[in-house]
């Protein structure tokens, strides 16, 4: 058997401590990966959870806001003006709706326009059981549904 050269020997040596060294290097690097993946799941993780918990306090701030409001809205000294309030509304509504038939039928007969105003306000109604009516000038009830 012919012995190898001091020259391929070497050779081996440096490859084999080229192949040492890369395994180890390697292991080392993937398990530094490993460790920054850990870390950046870790890092989502907590911003995610802060997101989360910034965007329920938000919410429950939302919530009080609004519960708040209602319960405001529903002390003896507020319902009177909250009630006047929407009654107002509605009555502009119904105003401004009546407004816009006459002027865009004010050539037509004016028993033809009294009637149908008549009957758009027979038919209007607010809440459950609001309902409204017409008087003249002199407190005379007209129409009454």
């Amino acid at each position: 058997m012919k012995s190898l050269s001091i020259k391929t020997k070497i050779y081996s040596v440096v490859i084999g401590i080229i192949v040492v060294f890369s395994v180890v290097f390697g292991f080392i690097a993937i398990n530094n990966i490993y460790q920054l993946r850990d870390k950046n799941i870790q890092e989502v993780k907590t911003v995610v959870l802060k997101e989360k918990k910034q965007a329920l306090i938000e919410k429950s701030d939302i919530a009080y806001k609004i519960i708040q409001s209602f319960y405001d809205n529903t002390k003896p000294e507020n319902i009177e003006k909250v009630v006047k309030t929407s009654l107002k509304q509605r009555m502009d509504i119904l105003s401004n709706i009546l407004n816009g038939f006459y002027k865009f039928n004010k050539n037509q007969d004016i028993n033809y326009l009294k009637n149908k105003m008549e009957n758009i306000v027979k038919v209007a109604r607010y809440g459950k059981s609001g309902y409204f009516w017409i008087n003249d000038m002199n407190y005379k009830m007209v129409m009454h549904p």
